[in-house]
């Protein structure tokens, strides 16, 4: 499950730096200059959102899934040190994805989609 969800980030990551961030940049340098909002191949903010929105769901499945494996990142008393420093990073893996998706679901998306707004 972690193999897949590092291919599936890898992708994802890809598409936001290359598709949504520029796109979000296009805006803002939009807005700066009181233009209006070019012609974009996605449509709209919003269609690149719902796709990463959508990832970010399907990632958060994937490592429910992995921490019920875990035993929600429990560590066994007889673990050896390697073991305990996998369940170690990997919960702080989750961790730092959770705090990935919120910023972006909760503070970046809706920024974008009222700045796409403005310039319309």
């Amino acid at each position: 499950l972690f193999a897949a969800s590092l291919v599936d980030l890898n992708e994802h990551l890809a598409k936001e730096e290359n598709l949504l961030f520029p796109f979000i940049m296009a805006i803002l340098n939009t807005h700066h200059r009181g233009a209006s909002l070019p012609e974009f191949h996605c449509g709209s903010i919003e269609n690149p959102i719902r796709v990463m929105e959508q990832e970010h769901n399907d990632e958060g499945a994937r490592f429910r899934v992995i921490s019920e494996l875990t035993n929600s990142y429990s560590i066994p008393p007889h673990a050896c040190a390697s073991y305990k420093l996998v369940l170690e990073e990997l919960k702080q893996f989750e961790d730092n994805l959770h705090i990935h998706i919120h910023v972006e679901n909760n503070i970046l998306f809706p920024k974008a989609i009222k700045l796409q707004e403005l310039c319309r």
